[in-house]
């Protein structure tokens, strides 16, 4: 036995009920629409009857199928996207290393070729003046070039960034400048911190001979400033001399 009068409650959360009227004693039931279109019974008159809601618990199957084919579509899709992007990547990269590898061939050929020269120039006795130093210079710019590591364009080391890519790269100055700069404020603080070692130790005589007794808190501050200002300025004056004569080396 069927009931034709009923109502679909979706709410918020939990599953979709189904509300009807049992077509015997009129009682109002209520049962999951999951359970549509399965026998139950009345808990008042036990009359036995069919739970309705058929058609909207198919209509819901429905839309969740089609809810999962697109979530499915849109992951493969995505999926195949990312595969996309990482070969392009792959094959960019390949690219790159072969043209870097021929850019290199070119250049050994280059520098081969004109060794060649050289030596067929100096076995003829007629090398140019000076050939030999211009190749070495040549040879000597060519190791401050590096390669950029996304285009493999060969830019200088002193460069901020790629001027084929724009990429930056990391801008280093002068070798000497920083150990120089650290050598000259290391002096400084050290000659800042023995001026104050001696104006405590000044300060503490000219008290004694004052007929003063005891500590004098500010002598030994001015005492403790000046030793630490000292450790720390000369030691990082130290430092950097060492380091200032190693590059130049």
């Amino acid at each position: 036995m069927a009931n034709d009068a009923y109502e679909v409650k979706r709410g918020i959360i939990g599953k979709p009920k189904v509300a009807y009227q049992c077509a015997k004693c009129h009682n109002d039931l209520e049962s999951d629409l999951t359970d549509a279109g399965k026998k139950d019974t009345c808990p008042l008159c036990k009359a036995a009857f069919i739970v309705p809601g058929q058609r909207e618990l198919k209509e819901m199957q429905n839309a969740a199928k089609r809810k999962e084919e697109e979530r499915r579509v849109a992951e493969a899709h995505r999926i195949r996207q990312r595969e996309e992007k990482l070969r392009l990547e792959e094959d960019a990269r390949t690219r790159r290393e072969e043209e870097r590898k021929k850019r290199e061939d070119e250049a050994g050929a280059r520098e081969a070729e004109e060794a060649a020269q050289r030596r067929k120039d100096r076995e003829k006795g007629c090398l140019p003046p000076f050939a030999e130093e211009a190749a070495q210079r040549r040879k000597e710019a060519s190791r401050n070039l590096v390669n950029c590591p996304d285009c493999g364009r060969q830019i200088s080391r002193l460069a901020p960034n790629c001027p084929g890519c724009g990429r930056p790269m990391n801008q280093t100055g002068p070798a000497d400048v920083q150990p120089i700069t650290r050598l000259v404020s290391g002096c400084f603080i050290g000659a800042l911190g023995l001026g104050l070692f001696w104006l405590g130790l000044f300060r503490g005589r000219n008290l004694a001979r004052a007929g003063n007794e005891g500590f004098d808190l500010l002598s030994i501050l001015f005492d403790f400033c000046g030793l630490f200002a000292m450790a720390i300025g000369f030691s990082a004056a130290i430092g950097a001399a060492i380091r200032a004569l190693r590059q130049r080396k």
